[in-house]
């Protein structure tokens, strides 16, 4: 069973797209993604993650369920 960060970062290298990459076509900083990419949710405000963190699965096309699972 996969870790939601491990499951973006799949993802995210599945369609060969870096950390700069998704920091271009989201606008999100880069520490923003590895942190995310490394389950250092706590270290956001809540408001940060209802924003960045669906923006992020969005993109990707990744289920907000299947994170929450």
């Amino acid at each position: 069973m996969y870790t939601p960060g491990t499951l973006l970062r799949l993802a995210r290298e599945e369609r060969r797209l870096t950390v700069s990459d998704m920091k271009y076509f989201i606008r999100i900083r880069e520490s923003a993604i590895i942190a995310m990419e490394n389950d250092r949710f706590e270290s956001f405000p809540a408001e940060y993650m209802r924003v960045f963190l669906p923006a992020y699965t969005d993109f990707l096309g990744v289920s907000h369920y299947k994170l929450a699972e």
